[in-house]
């Protein structure tokens, strides 16, 4: 659920912005972020958005079309049944792009789904500006499986 706060000011320098939960109950209350845009670039955010959901909707014309589909949860968040989650590096080098392939293929499905990123915020593939962004290397490979997966 994403929720719009609203506008605040903030002066320039340092500030802070405190969030406290106000509703009543013992429940817990989990925060995936808080996004702070700059009030001019808005508008054309918002019309990007638009444009962008659009577009979107052709895609999913084709998605339907294409009947089964498959969706696929992996990264280096995913942990082998047994033993230590390796890194990044040798997790996304030991993926095995064309028995992939071929199970996807063996199922019959017209398409198939891939999460980017998930939990651990790492994406299997050298995208530099994840790492112009967040200034750590180790959320990106170096080998491109997203590349190859949609070869």
């Amino acid at each position: 659920m994403r929720i719009d706060a609203g506008s605040i000011a903030v002066p320039a320098g340092t500030s802070s912005i405190t969030m406290s939960r106000i509703s009543g109950g013992n429940g817990t209350a989990s925060i995936k972020s808080i996004e702070l845009v700059s009030a001019a670039p808005w508008a054309g955010f918002q019309q990007r958005v638009a444009e962008f959901k659009l577009a979107s909707s052709a895609t999913r014309d084709q998605f339907s079309k294409s009947g089964l589909g498959l969706m696929f949860q992996y990264g280096p968040w995913s942990h082998p049944s047994t033993g230590a989650n390796p890194d990044i590096e040798t997790h996304t080098n030991a993926f095995d792009v064309n028995a992939f392939a071929d199970l996807v293929q063996s199922t019959g499905a017209g398409h198939d789904i891939w999460s980017v990123s998930w939990w651990t915020y790492q994406m299997q593939a050298p995208i530099s500006s994840v790492d112009a962004v967040v200034g750590n290397g180790a959320r990106t490979a170096t080998r491109d499986l997203i590349g190859a997966l949609a070869d």
